[in-house]
């Protein structure tokens, strides 16, 4: 049976896949509220916490965050683990 995606992995906005895309060109897996900030051009937080909501974004502490893989599937973050290394 096909998983509902109604509730996992909503639609990004623009400010939101610029963030992704840009994080992604520079290979940035894991970034800080600080990078996030440098490629906006503004305050990240309303962005990140859509992002957070939308399951694109983890939070790993206060001021990090990792991006989802788009290959762990519809349930994004809640299908995803940080490992510590």
């Amino acid at each position: 049976m096909k998983e509902n995606t109604d509730k996992y992995r909503k639609g990004l906005s623009k400010k939101e896949s610029f963030l992704l895309a840009e994080l992604a060109r520079q290979d940035k897996n894991i970034f800080t509220v600080k990078q996030a900030k440098k490629i906006l051009n503004e305050e990240p937080y309303v962005t990140l916490h859509s992002l957070k909501e939308k399951k694109w974004i983890l939070g790993i502490k206060a001021g990090l965050y990792a991006i989802v893989p788009l290959d762990i599937g519809v349930r994004g973050a809640d299908s995803f683990i940080v490992h510590d290394l």
